[in-house]
C-alpha cells in the first residue's frame, strides 16, 4: 500500500503536551509540517464548521478543548494498515497506527477529545483542506505552506481560513 498523509490537531488545551506529542508522531511517521494556527473568527463557529456540529455542541467543544491557538501536524505514514475500530461515529475502518496514536495522545492530554486526528485518507483530504486551504495532493507533492517549505521539526505560522467543503477539489490560492 502507498504511503498516506494524516493530520493531528492539538486543540488549545492539548498544547502543553505538544512537544511530547510531536516527538512521538515523528517516531512513528514522517512529520511534514507543524503549524501554529488560530480560528479566524470565533472558535465556536470554527468548530461548528470543522465538525459539522450544531452551535450547542460546538460551544461544548470550546469549553472542553479551548478556543485559542492550536497546533496542526501533517505527517506521512509510509505503511498504513487498516482495521475496524469503534470510533465516536460508530464502527469504522481506520488506519490502525493513526488511531492508536490518537488514543495515546488523548490520554497524555488528560483524556477527552483535545486531540483530533484523521483516521483515513478520505478524512485527511477533507480536514487538511478545511484547516490549511491546501489540497491533500498539494501537501503530498509540494509540502509547502504559502510558498514556504516546512521541514520536519520546524514550525510555521499559517493563517487559518476555514474553507467551505463545496470548494473541495479546487485549487485555493
Amino acid at each position: 500500500m502507498d504511503s498516506e498523509l494524516y493530520l493531528f490537531v492539538l486543540w488549545e488545551k492539548a498544547r502543553p503536551h505538544a512537544e511530547k506529542i510531536v516527538a512521538d508522531i515523528a517516531r512513528h511517521m514522517k512529520v511534514l509540517a507543524v503549524l501554529n494556527q488560530s480560528w479566524p473568527t470565533d472558535a465556536c463557529r470554527g468548530y461548528a464548521r470543522f465538525y459539522g456540529a450544531k452551535a450547542k455542541l460546538a460551544a461544548g467543544k470550546v469549553e472542553s478543548c479551548g478556543g485559542g491557538p492550536f497546533v496542526t501536524v501533517i505527517a506521512e505514514d509510509s505503511s498504513p494498515r487498516y482495521g475496524w475500530r469503534e470510533t465516536s461515529r460508530g464502527t469504522e475502518c481506520v488506519n490502525l497506527r493513526a488511531f492508536l496514536m490518537k488514543q495515546r495522545y488523548r490520554g497524555w492530554a488528560n483524556g477527552g477529545h483535545c486531540v483530533h486526528s484523521t483516521n483515513s485518507r478520505k478524512e485527511t483530504t477533507r480536514d487538511v483542506f478545511l484547516l490549511t486551504g491546501r489540497t491533500y495532493d498539494e501537501w503530498r507533492c509540494n509540502r509547502t505552506t504559502e510558498g514556504l517549505t516546512v521541514l520536519p521539526g520546524e514550525t510555521q505560522e499559517l493563517e487559518l481560513k476555514i474553507v467551505s467543503t463545496e470548494s473541495k477539489g479546487r485549487k485555493v490560492r
